[in-house]
């Protein structure tokens, strides 16, 4: 596991039929279990680069190459 990468193989992931099990969601969450909810962002480019996110809802602002990465698979992950 790094920043950019989690992967898991073999075991009960070798079967689709069986589904994945709880232990194995440590950036995402279940998708049953999501929020029932909306998370309303926007992106600001720059010549094609994302340069800054803010949530719309509670003002949440990030700027930074990595605080961007970081939140915004924080907010992907908390909807499974």
């Amino acid at each position: 596991e790094n920043l950019m990468h989690i992967s898991y193989e073999a075991g009960i992931l070798e079967n689709p039929k069986n589904q994945a099990p709880p232990g194995l969601y440590t950036k995402t969450q279940d998708p049953a279990k999501a929020p029932n909810s909306t998370d309303i962002l926007e992106i600001e480019f720059k010549k094609g680069v994302p340069v800054k996110v803010t949530n719309v809802k509670d003002g949440t602002t990030h700027r930074t190459s990595l605080e961007l990465f970081m939140y915004l698979n924080e907010v992907a992950g908390k909807h499974g």
